[in-house]
C-alpha cells in the first residue's frame, strides 16, 4: 500500500466541492491494481475502491504468408516473432474460417513463446491446405491477425518393375547392364522432376563405393558400364519432387545385381 500526496510525481489531485479525482500521468503497467479513495471529516469517513487494470495491446512481427509441405510430413506455420503485450496475449489458429485450434492435440501443437509463435501440424494431408489465420489477443486494443496460406503437395509413388533387360560382358572382365523400369502410377503434384539412382558396391579389399546419378523424369532405362565380375551391386531408384526449396523423395525401388561370370556375348538375365 502506498499513500499518495499532491507532491507525488505523475499524480495530480483535484479536491473540489463537486469532484474529487486523481489524474495519473504516463501510466505504467505497475499502476494496475486496487486503488482506494478515502474521504473523511470530523463526522466520519467514506472509502471507495477502484480496480484499475493497465494493458498493452498485442504486437507481433509477422512471419511468411505462404508455406508448403509434401504430405504426410509435418509442417511449421509461423505466426510471427517478438510477441509483446500485457497481459500475455492468447493465440488461436483458425483454418479456412471454420476450424479453430487453441490447444494441443495429437495432430496440432502450439508454440506460443514471445520469441516465436508457431503451429506444428503432423501427418499433413490435402484437407490441411488452405488459409490459416493466427489471432493474437489480450483484451486491450484490437486483436492482431496473421494469414498464412498452406499448400499441401502430393509426392510421387514408386517406380515400377525395376529390373535388368540385358547383360553384356567385355574382354577386360567387366560387364554392362541395361536397367529398365516403368514410371510411377502417381506422378505427384507437382509432377516429380527427376529420378535419383544410387549405387553401392564393395570391392575385393572391402572398400565401399557409392555413386549417385540423376536421370530425366521421362526416362525408363539406363545403361551401367564397367561393372566388375564377382561383385554385388545394390541399386535404389527414387522419383524426386521439387517445389521451391522443398525436395521430396518418392518410395524407393531396390534392385540387387551380382555379376557372376565372364561371357563374350549379350544375354538375357
Amino acid at each position: 500500500n502506498t499513500l499518495l500526496t499532491n507532491e507525488t510525481k505523475r499524480f495530480t489531485f483535484e479536491d473540489g466541492p463537486e469532484v474529487v479525482s486523481l489524474t495519473i500521468e504516463e501510466v505504467e503497467i505497475e499502476d494496475s491494481g486496487n486503488w482506494s479513495c478515502v474521504l473523511s471529516n470530523t463526522e466520519g469517513s467514506l472509502e471507495m475502491l477502484i480496480d484499475m487494470q493497465i494493458g498493452d495491446p498485442p504486437s507481433i512481427i509477422r512471419g511468411p504468408n505462404t508455406s508448403a509441405v509434401f504430405s504426410p510430413n509435418q509442417v511449421f506455420l509461423e505466426c510471427g516473432t517478438n510477441l509483446t503485450g500485457h497481459p500475455q496475449p492468447t493465440v488461436m489458429w483458425s483454418h479456412n474460417g471454420t476450424f479453430n485450434v487453441s490447444r494441443n492435440t495429437s495432430k496440432f501443437t502450439l508454440y506460443n513463446e514471445r520469441n516465436a509463435v508457431v503451429l506444428r501440424i503432423d501427418d499433413t494431408d490435402e484437407s490441411d491446405g488452405g488459409e490459416w489465420v493466427c489471432s493474437v489477443d489480450n483484451g486491450f486494443g484490437a486483436s492482431t491477425t496473421v494469414q498464412v496460406y498452406l499448400s499441401v503437395l502430393d509426392p510421387p509413388s514408386i517406380a515400377r518393375n525395376l529390373g535388368i533387360n540385358w547383360t553384356e560382358y567385355t574382354a577386360n572382365q567387366t560387364a554392362s547392364i541395361e536397367m529398365t523400369w516403368e514410371p510411377p502410377l502417381i506422378l505427384g503434384n507437382p509432377e516429380f522432376a527427376f529420378y535419383e539412382l544410387q549405387a553401392s558396391s564393395e570391392d575385393e579389399n572391402g572398400t565401399l563405393h557409392n555413386t549417385v546419378t540423376t536421370l530425366p523424369n521421362n526416362s525408363t532405362s539406363h545403361i551401367l558400364e564397367d561393372l566388375s565380375v564377382n561383385t554385388t551391386y545394390n541399386y535404389t531408384l527414387a522419383p524426386i519432387a521439387v517445389y521451391g526449396d522443398l525436395r521430396e523423395s518418392g518410395p524407393i525401388a531396390f534392385l540387387q545385381v551380382h555379376i557372376t561370370e565372364l561371357e563374350s556375348s549379350r544375354q538375357s538375365p
